[in-house]
């Protein structure tokens, strides 16, 4: 069984599982006692068929977190799996990242609307929705966001079109700009 063309995200779990999404499925990469590889087709993707999986994400409890282009959000756990759409809060574009956020909750960044915003998980089925304050030049821009993340200290920062964006407090003001000219795509958090 292969991956097909469009591998989106590689996860490796707490627990040592290795997952992978892509634009045509959900699956477990699996190693031998000899170092060989497969790639096991997940059982959820009997209820998803035709299913794009975007991004995988992991909680503090260890549930698996699965963003899809057309299902909404996915939880999987022990008792199995849960979805999550516009009943709970949630208003998709194209695209979304999964995020773990410091206190272990899982966030979606969606980049793939008109109005990207991150939506942050309040607990139980509900999800809130959170727009960053960006320059009126640059939020006019659709589809400028390109990825986020909050860092050790609990800052978020925000990749777009036009530079790379810091904000103290979500939902606040951006207190710093950096790149200014560059387009960022994807940048990581070196814990060291």
């Amino acid at each position: 069984l292969g991956l097909g063309p469009a591998v989106r995200a590689l996860w490796f779990g707490a627990d040592g599982g290795r997952w992978i999404a892509t634009e045509t499925g959900f699956r477990e990469w699996i190693v031998d006692s000899h170092g060989a590889s497969r790639f096991r087709e997940q059982t959820i993707q009997d209820k998803f068929p035709h299913e794009a999986f975007l991004s995988i994400a992991e909680d503090a409890a260890g549930n698996l977190w699965l963003g899809t282009r057309r299902s909404g959000l996915l939880r999987m756990g022990s008792s199995g799996f849960q979805t999550f759409g516009a009943s709970e809060g949630l208003q998709f574009g194209r695209d979304q990242l999964l995020l773990e956020e410091q206190s272990g909750e899982v966030s979606v960044f969606d980049i793939g609307g008109k109005r990207s915003q991150l939506y942050r998980h309040k607990g139980g089925r509900q999800f809130v929705a959170t727009l960053p304050a960006l320059p009126e030049l640059v939020a006019s821009v659709p589809y400028v966001f390109q990825m986020a993340m909050e860092d050790q200290k609990g800052v978020w920062w925000f990749s777009t079109m036009s530079g790379l964006f810091r904000f103290p407090t979500l939902g606040g003001r951006h207190h710093l700009r950096l790149l200014t000219e560059s387009s960022i795509g994807r940048f990581f958090q070196d814990l060291a």
